[in-house]
């Protein structure tokens, strides 16, 4: 890590930027979810009245029936990342270990002088 910091910084950057993809198709997800929600004249009415039972009710009414699509969308985008995780882990941790290999074998060709 001290000879080659670049190895240390690309096996961080990979990771932190699979992360920020996840997060925003996670946001997008959910506000596409959102945007399917069905809200009538009466919930919009319910949701301005500033009273919380109202605004509670309205809420019920808009979601009603909406929890499976919720759970499926869910589970479709985990188990989605879950498999690119697993990939981009495999090919990053092969090109991590390609440099590894490659340093301890110039150690060990160069290094039996200092032995």
């Amino acid at each position: 890590m001290f000879r080659r910091p670049s190895v240390g910084v690309a096996e961080v950057m990979w990771r932190w930027c699979f992360g920020f993809a996840g997060i925003t198709l996670a946001v997008i997800s959910f506000l596409e979810f959102l945007d399917t929600l069905p809200v009538s004249r009466g919930d919009l009415l319910f949701l301005s009245s500033r009273q919380p039972f109202l605004i509670s009710q309205a809420a019920a009414h808009i979601f009603r029936g909406s929890g499976a699509r919720l759970v499926e969308a869910t589970i479709l985008l985990g188990t989605g990342l879950a498999i690119l995780w697993m990939l981009a882990g495999s090919f990053g941790r092969a090109a991590t270990l390609t440099g590894v290999v490659e340093y301890f074998r110039d150690q060990e060709e160069g290094g039996d002088a200092l032995r």
